[in-house]
Protein backbone atom coordinates (compact mmCIF):
# COMPACT_ATOMS: atom_id res chain seq x y z
CA UNK A 1 0.00 0.00 0.00
CA UNK A 2 1.41 3.34 -1.22
CA UNK A 3 1.68 6.54 0.85
CA UNK A 4 -0.99 9.33 -0.77
CA UNK A 5 1.04 11.81 -2.57
CA UNK A 6 1.46 15.08 -0.17
CA UNK A 7 3.61 17.62 -0.95
CA UNK A 8 4.47 19.48 1.87
CA UNK A 9 5.84 23.04 1.96
CA UNK A 10 7.38 24.47 5.29
CA UNK A 11 9.11 28.07 5.80
CA UNK A 12 10.38 29.25 8.65
CA UNK A 13 12.22 32.71 9.86
CA UNK A 14 13.97 32.45 12.71
CA UNK A 15 16.16 35.08 14.67
CA UNK A 16 19.18 33.43 16.76
CA UNK A 17 21.83 35.33 18.46
CA UNK A 18 25.15 34.02 19.57
CA UNK A 19 29.00 34.91 19.34
CA UNK A 20 29.30 34.46 15.67
CA UNK A 21 32.92 34.95 16.13
CA UNK A 22 34.03 32.51 18.10
CA UNK A 23 32.64 29.77 15.67
CA UNK A 24 35.97 29.26 14.31
CA UNK A 25 37.16 27.58 17.36
CA UNK A 26 34.31 25.44 18.27
CA UNK A 27 32.32 25.38 15.06
CA UNK A 28 28.28 26.83 15.21
CA UNK A 29 25.69 24.75 15.70
CA UNK A 30 24.09 24.80 11.66
CA UNK A 31 22.32 21.62 12.14
CA UNK A 32 18.38 22.63 11.51
CA UNK A 33 14.93 20.64 12.28
CA UNK A 34 11.93 20.74 10.27
CA UNK A 35 9.59 24.39 10.50
CA UNK A 36 7.25 22.69 12.93
CA UNK A 37 9.97 21.57 15.52
CA UNK A 38 11.43 25.47 15.07
CA UNK A 39 8.67 26.69 16.16
CA UNK A 40 8.07 24.61 18.97
CA UNK A 41 11.76 25.79 20.45
CA UNK A 42 13.65 23.59 18.21
CA UNK A 43 12.86 20.52 19.59
CA UNK A 44 13.22 18.71 16.75
CA UNK A 45 14.44 15.44 18.21
CA UNK A 46 10.59 15.18 19.56
CA UNK A 47 8.77 16.67 17.52
CA UNK A 48 10.43 16.37 13.62
CA UNK A 49 8.88 15.21 10.69
CA UNK A 50 11.15 14.88 7.91
CA UNK A 51 14.19 12.92 7.56
CA UNK A 52 16.57 15.34 9.58
CA UNK A 53 15.65 13.36 12.73
CA UNK A 54 17.37 10.27 11.65
CA UNK A 55 21.04 11.63 13.26
CA UNK A 56 19.44 12.63 16.54
CA UNK A 57 15.91 10.44 16.73
CA UNK A 58 16.34 7.31 14.65
CA UNK A 59 13.29 5.55 16.62
CA UNK A 60 10.74 8.17 15.41
CA UNK A 61 11.70 6.50 11.99
CA UNK A 62 8.91 4.22 12.64
CA UNK A 63 6.60 6.54 13.35
CA UNK A 64 6.29 9.12 10.79
CA UNK A 65 5.19 6.19 7.62
CA UNK A 66 2.62 5.59 10.22
CA UNK A 67 2.80 2.03 8.46
CA UNK A 68 2.29 2.50 5.02
CA UNK A 69 4.74 1.46 2.83
CA UNK A 70 6.13 3.70 0.36
CA UNK A 71 9.00 6.50 0.42
CA UNK A 72 9.12 10.20 1.51
CA UNK A 73 11.23 12.64 0.27
CA UNK A 74 12.44 15.68 1.67
CA UNK A 75 14.50 18.94 0.80
CA UNK A 76 15.30 21.90 2.73
CA UNK A 77 17.05 25.33 1.91
CA UNK A 78 18.05 27.40 4.93
CA UNK A 79 19.85 31.03 4.77
CA UNK A 80 21.44 31.60 8.11
CA UNK A 81 22.24 35.87 8.30
CA UNK A 82 24.04 37.49 10.98
CA UNK A 83 24.02 41.14 11.86
CA UNK A 84 27.05 42.49 14.02
CA UNK A 85 27.20 45.50 16.12
CA UNK A 86 30.77 46.78 17.68
CA UNK A 87 30.53 49.80 20.18
CA UNK A 88 33.08 51.65 22.10
CA UNK A 89 32.43 54.26 25.42
CA UNK A 90 32.62 57.84 24.72
CA UNK A 91 33.79 59.97 27.55
CA UNK A 92 32.49 63.43 28.42
CA UNK A 93 34.73 67.06 28.54
CA UNK A 94 35.44 65.29 32.37
CA UNK A 95 36.67 61.69 31.50
CA UNK A 96 33.21 60.39 32.27
CA UNK A 97 31.93 57.67 31.27
CA UNK A 98 28.42 59.22 28.34
CA UNK A 99 27.21 56.62 26.30
CA UNK A 100 28.44 53.84 23.70
CA UNK A 101 28.61 54.53 19.86
CA UNK A 102 28.99 51.76 17.15
CA UNK A 103 31.88 52.33 14.90
CA UNK A 104 31.04 48.98 12.39
CA UNK A 105 28.95 46.79 11.73
CA UNK A 106 28.52 43.85 9.49
CA UNK A 107 25.73 41.63 7.89
CA UNK A 108 26.26 38.55 5.72
CA UNK A 109 24.46 35.20 4.68
CA UNK A 110 25.13 32.20 4.20
CA UNK A 111 22.50 29.27 2.55
CA UNK A 112 22.73 25.45 3.98
CA UNK A 113 20.80 22.73 2.39
CA UNK A 114 19.75 19.27 3.49
CA UNK A 115 17.71 16.49 2.32
CA UNK A 116 16.63 13.02 2.47
CA UNK A 117 14.42 10.31 2.62
CA UNK A 118 11.92 7.98 4.72
CA UNK A 119 11.07 4.69 3.32
CA UNK A 120 8.56 2.73 5.95
CA UNK A 121 6.55 -0.04 5.95
CA UNK A 122 4.81 -3.08 8.11
CA UNK A 123 6.35 -6.47 9.24
CA UNK A 124 5.22 -9.51 6.77
CA UNK A 125 4.23 -11.28 9.99
CA UNK A 126 3.05 -9.32 12.19
CA UNK A 127 0.86 -6.10 11.59
CA UNK A 128 1.67 -4.46 14.86
CA UNK A 129 5.25 -4.12 14.07
CA UNK A 130 6.37 -1.25 11.75
CA UNK A 131 9.89 0.24 10.77
CA UNK A 132 10.95 2.76 9.11
CA UNK A 133 14.27 3.40 7.26
CA UNK A 134 15.97 7.00 7.17
CA UNK A 135 18.38 8.40 4.89
CA UNK A 136 20.05 12.36 5.41
CA UNK A 137 22.56 14.82 4.11
CA UNK A 138 22.44 17.49 6.16
CA UNK A 139 25.13 20.50 7.34
CA UNK A 140 25.90 19.87 11.68
CA UNK A 141 28.13 22.79 12.11
CA UNK A 142 29.92 26.35 10.34
CA UNK A 143 32.84 27.82 10.50
CA UNK A 144 31.48 30.95 8.72
CA UNK A 145 32.60 34.61 9.71
CA UNK A 146 33.33 37.47 7.77
CA UNK A 147 34.49 40.94 9.32
CA UNK A 148 34.92 44.22 7.48
CA UNK A 149 35.23 47.61 9.01
CA UNK A 150 36.26 50.83 6.80
CA UNK A 151 39.55 52.78 8.32
CA UNK A 152 39.21 56.49 7.64
CA UNK A 153 41.67 59.26 8.36
CA UNK A 154 41.81 61.38 11.19
CA UNK A 155 41.61 65.24 10.66
CA UNK A 156 42.94 64.93 6.86
CA UNK A 157 44.04 68.56 5.53
CA UNK A 158 41.76 69.71 2.92
CA UNK A 159 44.87 70.35 0.25
CA UNK A 160 46.39 66.67 0.72
CA UNK A 161 45.21 64.57 -2.29
CA UNK A 162 42.03 62.44 -2.29
CA UNK A 163 38.79 62.87 -1.66
CA UNK A 164 38.70 66.98 -1.68
CA UNK A 165 36.57 68.66 0.76
CA UNK A 166 36.14 65.60 2.77
CA UNK A 167 37.54 65.68 6.44
CA UNK A 168 37.72 62.12 7.28
CA UNK A 169 38.21 60.34 3.81
CA UNK A 170 38.39 57.05 3.14
CA UNK A 171 42.16 55.14 4.12
CA UNK A 172 41.31 51.28 3.41
CA UNK A 173 39.85 48.03 5.19
CA UNK A 174 40.04 45.65 7.52
CA UNK A 175 39.20 42.28 6.24
CA UNK A 176 38.91 39.10 8.12
CA UNK A 177 36.93 35.93 7.06
CA UNK A 178 36.32 32.34 7.70
CA UNK A 179 34.78 29.62 5.46
CA UNK A 180 33.99 26.14 5.76
CA UNK A 181 31.16 23.68 6.68
CA UNK A 182 30.88 20.03 7.89
CA UNK A 183 28.00 18.49 6.83
CA UNK A 184 26.71 15.03 8.39
CA UNK A 185 25.52 12.01 6.35
CA UNK A 186 23.02 9.66 8.05
CA UNK A 187 21.64 6.46 8.01
CA UNK A 188 19.00 5.34 10.45
CA UNK A 189 16.59 2.03 11.15
CA UNK A 190 13.76 2.57 13.58
CA UNK A 191 11.24 -0.18 14.34
CA UNK A 192 8.34 0.16 16.74
CA UNK A 193 5.76 -2.31 17.76
CA UNK A 194 2.16 -1.45 19.21
CA UNK A 195 0.36 -1.69 22.41
CA UNK A 196 -3.50 -2.23 22.92
CA UNK A 197 -4.66 1.48 23.79
CA UNK A 198 -1.57 2.52 24.22
CA UNK A 199 0.98 4.73 21.79
CA UNK A 200 3.79 2.16 20.05
CA UNK A 201 7.17 1.31 22.14
CA UNK A 202 10.03 2.51 19.16
CA UNK A 203 14.04 1.94 19.24
CA UNK A 204 16.35 3.27 16.07
CA UNK A 205 19.88 3.04 15.72
CA UNK A 206 22.31 5.55 13.06
CA UNK A 207 25.23 5.58 11.92
CA UNK A 208 26.44 8.91 11.35
CA UNK A 209 29.27 10.29 9.01
CA UNK A 210 31.15 13.55 9.72
CA UNK A 211 32.40 14.28 5.92
CA UNK A 212 35.36 15.84 5.51
CA UNK A 213 35.47 19.62 4.27
CA UNK A 214 38.42 22.33 4.10
CA UNK A 215 38.45 25.68 6.11
CA UNK A 216 39.81 28.90 4.62
CA UNK A 217 41.04 31.43 6.92
CA UNK A 218 41.68 34.96 5.25
CA UNK A 219 43.50 38.58 6.95
CA UNK A 220 43.58 41.22 4.33
CA UNK A 221 44.69 44.88 5.60
CA UNK A 222 43.58 46.77 2.25
CA UNK A 223 44.75 50.21 1.22
CA UNK A 224 42.97 52.64 -0.79
CA UNK A 225 44.98 55.84 -0.38
CA UNK A 226 48.90 56.08 -1.01
CA UNK A 227 51.16 58.03 0.71
CA UNK A 228 54.64 58.54 1.50
CA UNK A 229 53.86 59.97 4.69
CA UNK A 230 53.66 57.08 7.38
CA UNK A 231 51.58 58.76 9.61
CA UNK A 232 48.60 58.63 6.89
CA UNK A 233 48.25 55.06 7.96
CA UNK A 234 48.38 55.44 11.98
CA UNK A 235 44.48 54.29 11.82
CA UNK A 236 45.33 50.95 10.42
CA UNK A 237 46.18 48.14 12.20
CA UNK A 238 49.96 46.73 11.71
CA UNK A 239 48.54 43.01 10.63
CA UNK A 240 50.17 40.74 8.12
CA UNK A 241 47.76 39.94 5.63
CA UNK A 242 47.44 35.85 5.42
CA UNK A 243 45.30 33.21 3.61
CA UNK A 244 45.07 29.61 4.82
CA UNK A 245 43.20 26.42 4.03
CA UNK A 246 43.04 23.48 6.39
CA UNK A 247 41.44 20.10 5.24
CA UNK A 248 39.71 18.20 7.80
CA UNK A 249 38.98 14.20 7.41
CA UNK A 250 35.92 12.42 7.71
CA UNK A 251 34.93 10.06 10.67
CA UNK A 252 31.68 7.73 11.77
CA UNK A 253 29.43 7.80 15.31
CA UNK A 254 26.98 6.32 16.31
CA UNK A 255 23.43 7.22 17.96
CA UNK A 256 20.70 5.36 19.48
CA UNK A 257 16.71 6.58 20.73
CA UNK A 258 14.00 4.69 22.44
CA UNK A 259 10.15 6.35 22.84
CA UNK A 260 7.53 4.58 25.05
CA UNK A 261 4.52 5.51 25.81
CA UNK A 262 4.05 7.50 29.30
CA UNK A 263 2.67 5.58 32.15
CA UNK A 264 -0.08 8.01 32.84
CA UNK A 265 -1.77 8.46 29.07
CA UNK A 266 -2.23 6.26 25.80
CA UNK A 267 -1.49 9.54 23.84
CA UNK A 268 1.77 10.75 25.23
CA UNK A 269 5.26 9.60 24.51
CA UNK A 270 8.66 10.17 26.39
CA UNK A 271 11.60 10.14 23.94
CA UNK A 272 15.69 9.25 25.14
CA UNK A 273 18.10 9.66 23.04
CA UNK A 274 21.94 9.39 23.03
CA UNK A 275 25.08 10.52 21.08
CA UNK A 276 28.39 9.89 22.28
CA UNK A 277 31.08 12.61 21.68
CA UNK A 278 33.58 12.52 18.90
CA UNK A 279 36.04 14.47 17.20
CA UNK A 280 37.83 15.87 14.43
CA UNK A 281 40.92 18.04 13.03
CA UNK A 282 43.53 18.78 11.03
CA UNK A 283 47.08 17.16 10.94
CA UNK A 284 48.79 20.63 11.67
CA UNK A 285 46.08 21.14 14.55
CA UNK A 286 47.29 22.43 17.63
CA UNK A 287 46.84 24.92 20.34
CA UNK A 288 46.38 27.83 18.34
CA UNK A 289 45.21 30.79 20.50
CA UNK A 290 45.62 32.44 23.88
CA UNK A 291 43.11 33.79 26.49
CA UNK A 292 42.84 37.73 26.47
CA UNK A 293 43.92 39.00 30.10
CA UNK A 294 41.62 41.69 29.19
CA UNK A 295 38.49 39.82 28.30
CA UNK A 296 39.26 36.56 29.53
CA UNK A 297 37.95 35.04 25.87
CA UNK A 298 40.30 33.18 23.18
CA UNK A 299 42.27 35.79 21.63
CA UNK A 300 43.58 34.68 18.01
CA UNK A 301 46.26 36.85 17.07
CA UNK A 302 49.69 36.46 18.14
CA UNK A 303 52.32 40.38 18.21
CA UNK A 304 55.91 39.77 17.23
CA UNK A 305 57.74 42.74 19.65
CA UNK A 306 60.49 42.63 17.16
CA UNK A 307 58.63 43.88 13.84
CA UNK A 308 55.95 45.41 15.88
CA UNK A 309 53.12 42.99 13.56
CA UNK A 310 50.27 41.28 14.43
CA UNK A 311 49.47 37.96 12.47
CA UNK A 312 46.38 35.64 12.85
CA UNK A 313 47.53 32.38 15.78
CA UNK A 314 45.46 30.02 13.86
CA UNK A 315 46.86 27.41 12.54
CA UNK A 316 44.59 24.23 11.59
CA UNK A 317 41.11 23.55 12.69
CA UNK A 318 39.35 21.11 15.05
CA UNK A 319 35.53 20.28 15.49
CA UNK A 320 34.04 18.33 18.89
CA UNK A 321 31.06 17.18 18.81
CA UNK A 322 30.53 16.33 22.52
CA UNK A 323 28.22 13.52 24.20
CA UNK A 324 24.45 14.43 24.05
CA UNK A 325 21.90 12.98 26.34
CA UNK A 326 18.47 13.90 25.26
CA UNK A 327 15.01 13.82 27.55
CA UNK A 328 11.71 14.19 26.11
CA UNK A 329 8.14 14.26 26.03
CA UNK A 330 4.80 14.73 23.79
CA UNK A 331 2.13 15.16 26.28
CA UNK A 332 -1.34 14.65 24.28
CA UNK A 333 -3.95 14.65 27.39
CA UNK A 334 -4.49 18.39 27.71
CA UNK A 335 -8.31 19.62 28.24
CA UNK A 336 -8.29 21.24 24.94
CA UNK A 337 -9.15 18.71 21.93
CA UNK A 338 -5.58 19.19 19.16
CA UNK A 339 -3.40 20.27 21.63
CA UNK A 340 0.24 19.51 22.80
CA UNK A 341 2.98 20.27 24.73
CA UNK A 342 6.61 19.41 24.43
CA UNK A 343 9.05 19.34 27.01
CA UNK A 344 12.30 18.44 26.02
CA UNK A 345 15.77 18.77 27.99
CA UNK A 346 18.92 17.78 26.53
CA UNK A 347 22.34 18.14 28.22
CA UNK A 348 25.90 18.35 26.35
CA UNK A 349 28.75 17.42 27.90
CA UNK A 350 31.82 19.88 26.35
CA UNK A 351 33.74 19.42 29.88
CA UNK A 352 34.61 16.11 28.31
CA UNK A 353 37.06 17.70 26.34
CA UNK A 354 40.06 19.46 26.87
CA UNK A 355 41.03 22.27 24.42
CA UNK A 356 44.58 22.84 23.72
CA UNK A 357 45.86 27.04 24.13
CA UNK A 358 48.59 28.88 24.42
CA UNK A 359 49.55 30.80 27.50
CA UNK A 360 51.49 34.00 28.02
CA UNK A 361 54.81 32.22 27.58
CA UNK A 362 53.85 29.87 24.57
CA UNK A 363 53.29 26.56 26.44
CA UNK A 364 50.90 24.35 25.35
CA UNK A 365 47.91 24.35 28.37
CA UNK A 366 45.09 22.61 28.90
CA UNK A 367 41.30 24.18 29.43
CA UNK A 368 37.90 22.65 30.15
CA UNK A 369 34.50 24.38 28.70
CA UNK A 370 31.41 24.38 30.86
CA UNK A 371 28.90 21.73 30.12
CA UNK A 372 25.71 22.85 28.15
CA UNK A 373 21.97 22.31 29.18
CA UNK A 374 19.14 22.90 27.25
CA UNK A 375 15.41 23.80 28.93
CA UNK A 376 12.88 23.55 25.96
CA UNK A 377 9.06 23.69 26.45
CA UNK A 378 6.43 24.20 24.08
CA UNK A 379 2.55 23.91 23.02
CA UNK A 380 1.18 23.70 19.60
CA UNK A 381 -2.38 23.77 19.22
CA UNK A 382 -4.41 22.34 16.09
CA UNK A 383 -7.96 23.87 15.36
CA UNK A 384 -10.48 22.26 13.32
CA UNK A 385 -9.63 23.96 10.20
CA UNK A 386 -6.56 21.85 9.74
CA UNK A 387 -4.16 25.15 10.79
CA UNK A 388 -2.14 25.45 14.55
CA UNK A 389 -0.67 27.54 16.07
CA UNK A 390 2.87 26.98 17.95
CA UNK A 391 4.80 28.57 20.74
CA UNK A 392 7.81 27.50 22.49
CA UNK A 393 10.88 28.64 24.96
CA UNK A 394 14.44 27.78 25.13
CA UNK A 395 17.07 28.76 27.87
CA UNK A 396 20.50 27.78 26.73
CA UNK A 397 23.01 27.46 29.42
CA UNK A 398 27.09 29.64 28.46
CA UNK A 399 29.71 27.53 27.21
CA UNK A 400 32.19 29.99 28.80
CA UNK A 401 31.47 31.59 32.04
CA UNK A 402 32.41 35.16 30.23
CA UNK A 403 29.66 35.05 27.89
CA UNK A 404 25.66 35.33 29.06
CA UNK A 405 23.10 32.44 29.01
CA UNK A 406 20.23 32.54 25.87
CA UNK A 407 16.72 32.85 26.46
CA UNK A 408 14.81 31.96 22.86
CA UNK A 409 11.40 32.53 22.37
CA UNK A 410 9.53 31.02 19.34
CA UNK A 411 6.67 30.70 17.90
CA UNK A 412 4.91 29.15 14.34
CA UNK A 413 1.71 28.72 12.56
CA UNK A 414 0.46 26.63 9.12
CA UNK A 415 -2.00 27.85 6.29
CA UNK A 416 -3.31 24.16 5.15
CA UNK A 417 -4.23 25.46 1.51
CA UNK A 418 -5.92 21.48 0.41
CA UNK A 419 -5.32 18.19 0.83
CA UNK A 420 -2.33 18.17 -0.55
CA UNK A 421 -0.75 21.42 0.24
CA UNK A 422 0.19 22.81 3.33
CA UNK A 423 2.94 25.49 4.38
CA UNK A 424 4.38 26.09 8.15
CA UNK A 425 6.49 29.05 9.33
CA UNK A 426 7.60 29.96 12.51
CA UNK A 427 9.50 32.70 14.22
CA UNK A 428 12.07 32.72 17.04
CA UNK A 429 13.97 35.55 18.54
CA UNK A 430 16.41 35.89 21.35
CA UNK A 431 19.48 38.62 22.26
CA UNK A 432 23.12 38.54 23.89
CA UNK A 433 26.28 40.80 23.81
CA UNK A 434 29.46 40.36 25.64
CA UNK A 435 32.96 42.21 25.57
CA UNK A 436 35.95 41.89 23.75
CA UNK A 437 39.05 43.04 22.37
CA UNK A 438 39.75 45.03 19.24
CA UNK A 439 39.98 42.30 16.39
CA UNK A 440 42.22 44.28 14.58
CA UNK A 441 44.28 46.30 16.82
CA UNK A 442 46.35 50.06 16.31
CA UNK A 443 49.34 49.44 18.38
CA UNK A 444 51.05 47.19 20.65
CA UNK A 445 49.31 45.20 23.50
CA UNK A 446 48.84 46.34 26.72
CA UNK A 447 48.71 44.67 30.06
CA UNK A 448 45.32 46.18 31.36
CA UNK A 449 42.33 44.24 32.53
CA UNK A 450 39.71 46.60 33.23
CA UNK A 451 37.58 45.01 30.20
CA UNK A 452 34.63 47.25 31.20
CA UNK A 453 36.87 50.78 29.93
CA UNK A 454 38.64 49.29 27.51
CA UNK A 455 36.68 46.50 25.50
CA UNK A 456 34.27 46.89 22.74
CA UNK A 457 30.80 45.72 23.59
CA UNK A 458 29.31 43.58 20.69
CA UNK A 459 25.83 42.79 20.00
CA UNK A 460 25.01 39.83 17.70
CA UNK A 461 22.15 38.69 15.99
CA UNK A 462 21.53 35.62 13.82
CA UNK A 463 18.61 34.91 11.52
CA UNK A 464 17.30 32.13 9.88
CA UNK A 465 14.86 31.65 7.05
CA UNK A 466 14.54 28.07 5.79
CA UNK A 467 12.09 26.14 3.46
CA UNK A 468 11.33 22.62 3.45
CA UNK A 469 9.72 20.26 0.79
CA UNK A 470 8.43 16.97 1.64
CA UNK A 471 7.17 14.46 -1.37
CA UNK A 472 5.05 11.34 -0.19
CA UNK A 473 4.62 8.43 -3.02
Amino acid sequence: MHLNKILYLSIFSSLVFSQTYFDRIFGGDVQFGDSRSVGLANSYTTTGTTSSVTSKNPARLAYLPDGKEGISVDFQSNLRSYYERRSINILDSFGDFLTETDYVSNQHGHFYNSLGLIYGGKSFVNDKVKYGIGLSLMPITSFNYNYKEEIRFQNMDIDTPGDIGIVDAALGFHNYKNEGTIDLASLGFGISIENDNMRPVSIGFAINKLLSTSITDEVIVDTVYNSINPNVYENLSNFESSTQTTHIKSKFYPSISLEVPYFKSNKSSIVLAYEPKTKVSSKNYSGNFYFSNLSGLPWLLDFNEQTSIYNLKLQGAEFFKPKKITIGMRYNELQFSGSLMIFEFVKEFYSEHEIQYLSDNNETEYFKLEDISNFRIAFEHKFKMGNSIRMGLEYKTALLNQLNPLTKFSMGSNKKINQNLNIDFALSYFITNYRYDDIFPVGSPNNQTNCNELCEKVNESNMSISTTFKWGF
